[in-house]
């Protein structure tokens, strides 16, 4: 009987890698071909973004401290990765950014693209904030991983608010392959004050599942799904994908079971590489690379 394949081939036509298509759908993928398709663009995330990626014995290797609780390492990492990919989609997409800008105001309606046009996503954890944006660069910041500012500077704030009030608008993100171990417990203590951005990135997504245990158990209006806690996959179903694309890698990272230069095509020694590396370590300089649980 046949069967298709998805393979990865070297520079010569080479395979060196394959495994059954249904397989790679289903998961666990191989991890040669996830990194041959994604891995540059994880590679730069975890560099750009995060300065996770130091240049040591003339190679690149990770510069991060992990926890002891490998799993939640795993989430608290998938999330961070979830803040660059949202701030990046919300750039590329005027739509989407409307959408979210609305979602963190607390508006029923779109606010027209007038309004949300004048405002620029920002990652309170990213090292682009951090050169951008430096006063609203906060990586331990517990409320708001995104906000939104105008060409002065000036956040956002939610709908009825003032200045003088500050309550400032945002979202909060969370990726989890077991939400119900992983955010449950948070969202029935309200321990965030804006809207919950859900990523469910194991082999389902249990979005659903959490909302209506959480509406059953009294802790969730019906009314409210989508507002307080909101399902990534339907506001942003590409960048939910792009997010879905790198789980199995980051378990591997954090298993150590993958090393840097194997998220790329081509296990670079181009002089470009290595100075990103040193730029972006100089950036990191004094900071705690520590995977925070």
């Amino acid at each position: 009987m046949d069967e298709i394949v998805i393979a990865r081939v070297d520079g010569d036509g080479k395979v060196i890698a394959q495994q059954r298509y249904r397989d790679y759908i289903q998961g666990p993928k191989s991890l040669a071909i996830t990194a041959g398709l994604h891995g540059r663009k994880l590679f730069d995330i975890l560099l750009d973004e995060f300065g996770y990626i130091t240049y040591r014995d003339n190679k690149p290797a990770w510069n991060f401290i992990l926890q002891t609780d490998t799993n939640r390492t795993i989430m608290n990492l998938l999330g961070k990765i979830a803040e660059a990919v949202l701030v990046r989609r919300c750039h590329e997409d005027n739509e989407l950014n409307r959408i979210l800008i609305s979602k963190a105001r607390y508006v029923s309606r779109r606010q027209p693209l007038s309004f949300t046009n004048k405002y620029f996503a920002l990652g309170t954890g990213l090292l682009s904030t951090e050169k951008n944006n430096r006063i609203y660069y906060n990586p331990s910041e517990t409320q708001r991983d995104i906000e939104w500012v105008d060409d002065r500077n000036k956040l956002l704030l939610k709908s009825g608010s003032t200045v003088s009030s500050g309550d400032i608008a945002g979202l909060q993100l969370k990726a989890s392959t077991d939400g119900m171990n992983y955010v449950y417990d948070d969202l029935i203590k309200h321990r965030y004050m804006v809207p919950l951005v859900y990523f469910g990135v194991g082999r389902h997504n249990d979005f659903a599942e959490i909302a209506s245990t959480l509406i059953k158990n009294g802790y969730l209006h019906h009314s409210m799904v989508d507002v307080d806690f909101i399902d990534a996959a339907a506001i942003d179903p590409y960048g939910f994908d792009e997010v879905l694309t790198y789980v199995d890698m980051v378990t591997a990272i954090v298993k150590g079971k993958l090393r840097p230069e194997q998220l790329l095509d081509i296990a670079d020694d181009y002089p470009t590489l290595q100075t990103a590396i040193t730029v972006t370590g100089i950036m990191q300089s004094g900071l705690n690379n520590e995977i925070e649980c």
